[in-house]
């Protein structure tokens, strides 16, 4: 399995900007995309993702970004073009 993290880099955008939805979509149809393109699973992860990861009951402490995961490396790099 090939993986991935695609930092966001917006971590000071404010609050009205909210990049958590910009980035998901209505309705995950961005991320669905991606996936439904690439086969690709992708997560929105880290501060600010509402994402709870289960080994903690908490958000990740790391930036916010993509969590991108393909069998081969050529998915892999398809996902991150989209």
């Amino acid at each position: 399995m090939c993986v991935t993290k695609l930092l966001v880099g917006l971590d000071h955008a404010p609050m009205a900007f909210n990049v958590r939805q910009r980035i998901i979509g209505d309705g995950g149809t961005n991320l669905n995309y991606i996936r439904s393109e690439t086969g690709a699973m992708v997560t929105l992860r880290g501060r600010g993702s509402l994402n709870i990861e289960p080994q903690t009951g908490q958000e990740a402490m790391e930036p916010l970004h993509l969590y991108i995961e393909h069998p081969t490396l050529e998915g892999l790099q398809n996902a991150k073009q989209l």
